[in-house]
């Protein structure tokens, strides 16, 4: 577990390095972070061009994402703007 738990804190610590530039949109990620959490229906509310490397995009939602499985979410909402990422889960939340 604490591998993983590394694992996961290094992938998030390279999506943030200068080069993650780039642009894309929420909608090519969802197929490859809906076979990883099966047990999530990921939804696309509204897309947009984000200012983000798929990579890096695809990351920080897979971190999200797990987060929101690992707390009982069925259901995990995606939304983007053009300067803006909203991410909403049906889960019961953190105190």
């Amino acid at each position: 577990r604490m591998t993983a738990l590394l694992d996961a804190q290094r992938a998030l610590a390279r999506a943030q390095e200068p080069l993650q530039a780039g642009v894309t949109r929420l909608a090519p990620l969802v197929a490859a972070l809906t076979r990883d959490h099966p047990g999530v229906a990921l939804e696309v509310v509204a897309d947009a061009d984000l200012p983000m490397a798929p990579d890096g995009l695809r990351l920080v939602l897979d971190h999200l994402v797990s987060n929101a499985e690992a707390a009982g979410a069925r259901t995990v909402r995606l939304e983007a703007g053009a300067d803006w990422l909203r991410v909403v889960d049906d889960g019961p939340g953190v105190s």
